[in-house]
């Protein structure tokens, strides 16, 4: 756990993690608190490899996407070698609520799911990128605000087409694969990418 790593230290001088909340295949989600305020946070560490940070790539995506429906990063850097993003602390999945009513929606929720996740996505995809990892458990209610719906983990997310131009990138097959493999499209298991990689 990269949790012992910080152990008694603190993050940017005033972040103390608390627990585990998630883990990804790159890195681990803490609960943090600031020292200074007492506010929460959620901190995403990563261990870099071979010079390379997803968890980089993905806080320049949310500072780009900056807007309703995605978390605000409040602080990003390097700290014991690890790659460090503060975000907004946010409620639980719809993926949890949804296991923890027994499997059911009821129709309200499950209408105000779908209409503010299309238009998390449509938002996602005005800003010329994909996010690739579209699942229930990376749609995750407001904190305290469980009207509102957020869309998270921008780390597979790529561009696909020109800011400039509006031009959609090149086609490219034989891509790997990138997502949970369960809710992937038929293309994308297919091995075919919307577009080259950068």
């Amino acid at each position: 756990m990269i949790i012992k790593a910080f152990k008694s230290k603190l993050i940017f001088g005033k972040y103390s993690l608390k627990n585990l909340i998630a883990e990804s295949s790159v890195g681990e989600v803490y609960l943090g608190k600031n020292i200074l305020d007492n506010k929460e946070y959620a901190i995403k560490i990563e261990k870099p490899f071979k010079g390379y940070s997803s968890l980089k790539e993905e806080a320049y995506i949310l500072l780009l996407l900056k807007g309703s429906g995605i978390p605000s990063v409040i602080s990003f850097g390097l700290s014991l070698g690890y790659h460090i993003l503060v975000e907004d602390l946010l409620g639980e999945s719809i993926y949890n609520i949804w296991l923890n009513q027994n499997k059911k929606l009821n129709l309200k929720d499950t209408c105000m799911f779908a209409i503010q996740a299309l238009e998390r996505v449509e938002y996602v995809h005005s800003k010329n990128y994909l996010h690739r990892d579209i699942k229930p458990a990376n749609f995750l209610v407001g904190n305290p605000d469980k009207s509102h719906i957020y869309l998270i983990d921008f780390g597979n997310a790529r561009k696909y087409r020109s800011s400039a131009t509006g031009k959609h990138l090149p086609f490219k097959q034989g891509s790997k694969v990138h997502g949970t493999t369960i809710f992937l499209s038929l293309n994308v298991l297919n091995r075919l990418e919307l577009f080259k990689e950068r």
